[in-house]
């Protein structure tokens, strides 16, 4: 099939990354939808709405008033400080790299492989390694930061026979002509297919039918856009005798929703998690006289707002309700003039799409509260190749305007409308020297999808102190269970309750055990699972769904379309591997949730499944959350006794960031408590300082000369953390280091400065952060000037070399110039007065072997 294009041009090769940047805007994954305004009603009658219920709809109804022109995306730019560098190296190169299955280019537009780097937006990301011959390599990064990943692949072709297959790059769509289309032939049978919708990641597929199944709503899935889908399965409670039309999917999963048109109603099907079935049938809306035809409808990603084009006596008109929340009932509904009648909107619902003649048209709006724009035309197509029902709505667009699926005489197909998004950042690559490029991090700044399970790895790159023996082997333990060897796991923490040195520890060990013990129930889960299924009986691993053969020795055999695949219950994700233990959430028990919550926590899954099991099992979070926090706090209490706050520092701020109450949390403050209470600093000089708690020292806005609070002892390599805050307009101060003449107070000595000058435009030697009167600092920060707000403030100094962070913020990056071994006192400035610094730590740091490694978290 050929289709006549007519949108944006594609790049070529001489554009420039800049261009292409330009051209190409950011929107994120998917964003929900805002509501715009809610009210209750009934049971999906139409009476006459009250004046604030017709005030809250015709705020944002098009027929109001048009829109002014909206912008394109491409026209928006992302903030530098958004973004992050994807390293990626494979031991066998020339893998592609697909960034949520958009493949990465180098600038002269060719496919980016590795080993590459590759510039995205901060935030999270699917990332697919793909190459002829070999399977997929897949894995999702939350991108914070820059990010090596480095991959050791099997080069031999004979390793991935089974799984070569499924590859991307191998797929007939990812090589589809921009134009051209292709039959969905897993989807197509004898009988009339129709209402194609696909969920904005592209992966699942909705659509109505009339087969051998029953006549209702069918759904696919796939492992990729490139993928062909999988083989449908008919939603039961959808079946019936009546026509249906028009379903959809909500964001979460949960609902689906479609169109029953000749009694004008809409039904809503729910399920109560992802993984469980579809088991709730209910009216969703509906005209109460049944005169009303209703051949289609969208409900938006959030639930709360329900669009249906209605037909009366040979007129239409688009209709919309809202709701309260998505298990509430509709208010009245109101016109709602959508261009090309049939509802079609993207998951953001600022774009809208439709049919007229042979053309894809488009229309945008700035905000839900806007009316649409003017129609835009995407692209075009020649009629007579396509016979589209257009009663119904027989299209749907790709959330990113690269495809375009169709119900055409009675069949589903897919056509490429063009090469990258429309609607997300060019992903532009270059080759990547293999070199390490690490760069320094927020030492305050806690990942909050971190594993709890926190313990120093055997390979961390900054070393902070000798390991104690427990947390060694917990480190080592939580390695085992990453890759799966749990009974080596078990045979380690059993052999911990035998040893002397560990006897203090008695708790945490039985805590290691239990984990272990979790593990090992999810896995026997499993195992009872398969041994109950019948051949046949649909597994779903990754994104494929493949027919179970039998389960022996541990192994699963799957029947996929092209032979058998075999897979030990070890090498399943997690996320496949709690599927196929827990398959009715509501008839778990106690130790099933924690055996979920163990595995995720000890040996990761995906951001989503992590965040539905902590909905569907809080108690168990809570309790392996304190588990965590204790274990952080009793390793912090063993390094402060061995003198080494540089590593008990971290933990315990760690520890109150996942258990910020309770009995672990005010143990973790007592620790943190006695490192203020130690001995290190004396006031000098005229100034009467306020120091009326540990680690508090209070400067009023008088000026006193040569007036600082001092340490007692001499520092080379250090870290110092405290919070501070100024007030008065004058009110400033600093941190002196490397003083070298204690007689003459701060002569001599390199300075970090502090003021009240986040008013003041621009930077120069004097500013907030800078080394003062040598360096300027890089970044303006923010300043808190609240009564009751604080700045952070940590300065790290090793071999000379500066690194200051304000407000979590990287704001220095220099060296003193003088020799690597210099020391002096740490001092606190207090002559100009006007300052406050709290909770201030001080301690030596072991200058790692790489000066650029980051600090210790």
């Amino acid at each position: 099939m050929c289709v006549a294009m007519a949108r944006r041009p594609l790049p070529s090769a001489r554009e420039s990354i800049g261009d292409r940047i330009a051209r190409l805007a950011w929107t994120g994954r998917v964003v929900p939808l805002l509501l715009l305004g809610a009210f209750a009603g009934c049971d999906g009658s139409t009476p006459k709405p009250t004046g604030a219920q017709q005030a809250s709809l015709a705020a944002d109804n098009p027929a109001q008033e048009p829109a002014p022109p909206v912008p394109h995306p491409s026209e928006q730019q992302i903030p530098e400080s958004g973004w992050s560098w994807l390293r990626v190296a494979t031991t066998e190169p020339g893998y592609f790299v697909f960034l949520n299955d958009v493949p990465a280019r180098f600038e002269d537009g060719e496919y980016a492989k590795t080993p590459c780097e590759v510039r995205v937006p901060k935030g999270v990301w699917s990332v697919a390694l793909s190459k002829q011959g070999r399977g997929d390599i897949e894995r999702e990064w939350s991108l914070a930061e820059d990010v090596d990943w480095r991959v050791e692949t099997d080069p031999d072709p004979q390793s991935h026979a089974g799984s070569a297959v499924y590859a991307r790059v191998t797929q007939p769509l990812f090589r589809l002509p921009v134009g051209s289309g292709e039959l969905l032939r897993t989807l197509n049978s004898s009988s009339r297919e129709a209402d194609p919708f696909v969920t904005p990641d592209g992966l699942t597929i909705w659509y109505v039918s009339n087969r051998s199944e029953g006549q209702g709503v069918y759904s696919a899935a796939r492992s990729s856009v490139y993928h062909h889908f999988g083989t449908p399965t008919l939603l039961t409670l959808s079946r019936g005798e009546e026509e249906v039309a028009s379903p959809c999917q909500s964001a979460d999963g949960l609902t689906v929703a479609y169109a029953e048109p000749a009694r004008g109603r809409a039904w809503s099907v729910t399920r109560a998690s992802p993984l469980a079935e579809f088991e709730n049938r209910r009216p969703l809306n509906f005209d109460p006289d049944q005169r009303e035809h209703w051949p289609s409808l969208q409900l938006s990603p959030d639930g709360l707002r329900l669009y249906w084009l209605r037909e009366l006596n040979g007129e239409t008109v688009t209709r919309a309700a809202v709701r309260k929340d998505s298990t509430g009932r509709f208010g009245p509904a109101l016109d709602y003039p959508l261009p090309g009648g049939h509802p079609c909107l993207s998951a953001d619902g600022l774009r809208h799409y439709w049919v007229e003649g042979s053309r894809i048209m488009r229309a945008r709006r700035g905000s839900l509260r806007d009316g649409f724009g003017e129609a835009e035309e995407l692209a075009s197509l020649p009629g007579e190749e396509l016979s589209l029902d257009r009663a119904r709505r027989s299209w749907w667009i790709s959330e990113d305007e690269r495809w375009l699926y169709v119900a055409s005489a009675g069949d589903l197909r897919v056509i490429r409308l063009a090469e990258d998004p429309g609607w997300r950042t060019a992903l532009i690559a270059k080759v990547w020297d293999g070199k390490e490029k690490p760069k320094p991090a927020d030492p305050f700044e806690i990942d909050p999808k971190m594993s709890f399970f926190t313990g120093p790895s055997a390979e961390s790159s900054a070393p902070t102190m000798e390991v104690p023996p427990y947390a060694e082997r917990f480190a080592k333990l939580r390695d085992l269970l990453k890759a799966r060897e749990v009974d080596t796991a078990e045979a380690l923490a059993n052999e911990a309750a035998d040893r002397p040195e560990l006897k203090e520890l008695k708790d945490l060990i039985a805590w290691d055990r239990e984990l272990v013990a979790d593990c090992q129930h999810l896995i026997a889960l499993a195992e009872a699972r398969c041994a109950n299924l019948e051949p046949g009986s649909p597994v779903r691993v990754g994104r494929s769904q493949l027919a179970f053969e039998k389960l022996e020795d541990g192994k699963l055999f799957l029947k996929s379309p092209t032979g058998t695949v075999e897979k030990s219950l070890h090498e399943l994700d997690s996320d496949d591997l709690i599927r196929l233990a827990i398959v009715d959430t509501k008839s778990m028990t106690d130790d099933d949730a924690r055996s979920v919550v163990a595995w995720l926590l000890s040996c990761g899954g995906t951001p989503a499944v992590t965040d539905l099991w902590k909905r569907l099992a809080p108690k168990q979070f809570d309790e392996f959350q304190r588990r965590a926090a204790g274990r952080l706090v009793r390793l912090a209490e063993m390094e402060i006794a061995a003198k080494k706050p540089d590593a008990a520092v971290p933990r315990l701020t760690e520890a109150l960031s996942l258990a910020p109450d309770g009995p672990w949390a005010d143990r973790a403050r007592d620790a943190r408590d006695s490192l203020f209470e130690s001995p290190e600093w004396k006031p000098i000089g005229s100034r009467v300082w306020t120091m009326n708690e540990p680690g508090l020292f209070a400067a009023d806005g008088n000026r006193a000369e040569n007036s600082y609070i001092a340490s007692t002892k001499t520092y080379g390599s250090f870290e110092l953390r405290m919070d501070w805050r100024v007030f008065g307009k004058t009110g400033q101060g600093g941190v002196y280091f490397h003083e070298p003449n204690a007689r003459r107070p701060a002569r001599g000595a390199k300075k970090v400065h502090l003021a009240n000058d986040g008013d003041v435009d621009g930077l120069d030697l004097y500013s907030t952060g800078s080394l003062f009167g040598e360096t300027a600092p890089t970044k303006k920060v923010q300043l808190r000037t609240g009564k009751e707000e604080w700045n952070t403030f940590v300065l790290r100094v090793v071999k000379g070399r500066v690194t200051v962070w304000i407000n979590g913020d990287l704001v220095l990056e220099t060296t003193t110039g003088n020799s690597p071994d210099t020391t002096g006192r740490v001092l606190l400035d207090g002559v100009a007065g006007g300052i406050i610094y709290r909770d201030v730590l001080l301690y030596e740091v072991s200058p790692p072997t790489d000066s650029t490694a980051q600090p210790a978290r």
